[in-house]
């Protein structure tokens, strides 16, 4: 009885992949905002969890993981929403440099 008791070595669970590996195959860090550009130099940022969107402020808006996602949302918005790619850092917040030149305001 002592025999099934001792623990498995060296054997997979099926499915089973290292946590760093992504899912679905995709770049983990690779996110989706909606954006609209108002006028040049104003650049308007959708924040679903408060159905607002933030001026100038990239790092206010929801970012999407799924681009069907955003795409979905942005149908329920209106005319003139763009989804942008853009990427985040190893804590999930939003590179800035990674945003299209005329989605970004650098200073």
């Amino acid at each position: 009885m002592a025999a099934k008791s001792a623990k498995r070595t060296g054997s997979k669970k099926r499915g089973s992949r290292p946590a760093e590996q992504p899912a679905r195959g995709g770049d983990v860090r690779t996110r989706w905002l909606l954006v609209r550009e108002a006028v040049p130099g104003f650049t308007l940022y959708y924040d679903v969890s408060e159905g607002l969107f933030a001026m100038n402020e990239p790092g206010r808006a929801t970012l999407f993981r799924r681009r069907e996602h955003a795409i979905a949302v942005r149908s329920f918005l209106g005319e003139n929403i763009v989804v942008v790619r853009c990427r985040t850092d190893a804590r999930g917040e939003l590179v800035v440099t990674s945003l299209p030149e005329r989605c970004a305001r650098r200073r």
